[in-house]
């Protein structure tokens, strides 16, 4: 098979994966939002990549700064306001699983295009 659709296809998949990592998190940040409004407000006030609270208007940049902080406390450990078990956890950890596993994707994706001479 050519190498070509191969690599397309794998990408595809990736971009699939990354989709579905921004639609997590705008559920994870929606459901802190409603269920968790003082963690939310300490957080910064972060937004989704899609979705943002009506009531109160969160101004753009600083509620993507807030995601971007919140990220990267979530990425590796729980926060404490997390309960095991919760619908919150159970989000964070789909999350996690679909980010890191599209980053690891296209890493694996370019060191084996690298590794065929595909990338050059």
């Amino acid at each position: 098979m050519d190498p070509v659709i191969v690599f397309g296809l794998v990408m595809l998949a990736l971009i699939a994966a990354k989709f579905r990592s921004f639609k997590l998190w705008d559920e994870l940040v929606e459901l802190l939002y409603t269920e968790r409004r003082a963690d939310w407000d300490a957080a910064g006030q972060p937004i989704g990549y899609f979705w943002r609270p009506e009531d109160p208007p969160v101004a753009t940049l600083p509620g993507m700064a807030a995601r971007r902080r919140l990220m990267a406390q979530v990425r590796g450990d729980d926060p404490p306001w997390i309960g095991e078990g919760d619908a919150l956890h159970v989000k964070l950890v789909a999350w996690r699983l679909t980010w890191w596993g599209g980053w690891a994707g296209v890493v694996r994706a370019g060191l084996g295009a690298g590794a065929s001479g595909f990338g050059g």
